[in-house]
């Protein structure tokens, strides 16, 4: 309330705020002035009440957890920080998009943004943790997170989205046995054994036939020998 007397006829005056509350953007200035007739006149609308009114806009800032598939996620422990890097805020994420509070926040008045950081405690079973988020709130509200060059990109419908990455991975075991056979081979002809080895064990079956003769033939001389001096002993 403006006292009695404070405002003087004719003259005209802006109404602005200097602070908004956390959660609220800033009112737009609102100019006015009293009128010969002694109505208050606001934007150059007579007030018929005298009061003026001032609305502060809340505010909404939206988070969601997300795998790649673009799956809401729940189970992941979360933590707001202020720019100082102090948690302002902790929470568990569901299978629905949340609405952070919005008294958290404030909003800055002139250009700029005031920022704040997005952080994963812990992700939910079978995922990694994401990489945090900054992001900045300008004087109308709207939300900007920053980029990989340092910049900051208009997120337009105000929703945060981390995503977390799977760490499930298969892993396949080969198991190789191995089998030794023994086996004694015969040669034959045509099972492929080399031409050279068949020479060979021909040549030896006839050496061994050869020699054979020969000590059949040796061993007749020898008894024929012996056979012959006992006819010429038994004539003496």
């Amino acid at each position: 309330m403006i006292a009695d007397g404070v405002l003087r006829e004719g003259v005209t005056y802006v109404l602005s705020e200097e602070k908004a509350p956390n959660g609220y953007l800033y009112a737009k200035d609102i100019t006015f002035t009293i009128n010969a007739d002694g109505k208050l006149v606001a934007d150059g609308t007579v007030v018929d009440n005298m009061k003026l009114v001032m609305l502060d806009a809340p505010l909404t800032i939206k988070s969601n957890k997300t795998d790649s598939t673009g799956k809401t996620l729940a189970g992941a422990k979360m933590e707001v920080k202020d720019a100082s890097g102090n948690v302002i805020y902790s929470y568990t994420t569901t299978e629905e998009i949340l609405t952070l509070p919005k008294e958290l926040f404030a909003v800055p008045k002139a250009d700029g943004m005031a920022c704040y950081t997005l952080s994963e405690k812990e992700a939910p079973q079978g995922y990694e943790l994401a990489r945090d988020i900054s992001f900045g709130i300008d004087k109308d509200g709207k939300l900007y997170v920053k980029n990989e060059n340092g910049g900051y990109t208009l997120v337009e419908d105000g929703i945060l989205v981390m995503v977390d990455a799977s760490s499930t991975t298969s892993t396949t075991t080969n198991t190789t046995i191995t089998t030794t056979n023994h086996k004694t081979k015969i040669p034959k002809t045509g099972d492929g054994t080399p031409l050279g080895t068949l020479l060979l064990i021909f040549w030896v079956m006839i050496a061994g036939m050869v020699m054979s003769f020969i000590k059949y033939f040796r061993q007749k001389k020898r008894r024929n020998m012996r056979l012959k001096e006992k006819q010429y002993n038994g004539t003496l």
